[in-house]
């Protein structure tokens, strides 16, 4: 995949997050369970939704070289919206309070999310979906200017409409 912006370190978290980074990441949850801790099978119908981030783990290395800004905790910034037309928009902001809003087309084939933005595409595992649970996670490697970059983000979100 491609890196969106030449800034290394801003252009990471947008990423992932735009789609719902490059990605980004409404109203009911279809389900065929009461039992929330029934893991779903990932469709359009039970992704729809505002989700809102609870918990980030994310780092990046370049060169083999930690870059020192992951975080791994509680992060409640972000919010994920997926529609009926698949469409996803993601608001919020940065860990260092840069606002993020983004927005584009979303699929889903089995367990992998793949969102489209500006003629990108990001494909991103859901791990988890259950009626109030989302659980994301990308990774990605890359040559990119000459250095070599390797990173990680795993959302863990709550639905909230």
């Amino acid at each position: 995949m491609k890196k969106q912006n030449s800034t290394l370190h801003s252009g990471k978290y947008v990423m992932f997050i735009m789609f719902l980074m490059s990605a980004f990441m409404l109203t009911g949850l279809t389900s065929c369970s009461d039992d929330d801790d029934n893991n779903e099978e990932p469709t359009q119908a039970n992704i729809v939704g505002t989700w809102q981030t609870t918990y980030v783990d994310v780092w990046d290395k370049v060169n083999g070289v930690d870059d020192g800004e992951g975080y791994k905790g509680e992060y409640t910034k972000i919010m994920l919206t997926f529609d009926n037309n698949r469409n996803v928009s993601i608001n919020g902001s940065d860990f260092d309070g840069t606002p993020i809003i983004s927005a584009g087309k979303y699929s889903i084939t089995g367990n992998k999310l793949t969102i489209e933005n500006e003629g990108e595409e990001s494909e991103i595992t859901i791990t988890r979906l259950t009626e109030t649970e989302l659980i994301l996670e990308y990774t990605y490697e890359e040559d990119w200017e000459n250095e070599y970059l390797e990173g990680y983000m795993k959302l863990e979100c709550k639905r909230i409409r």
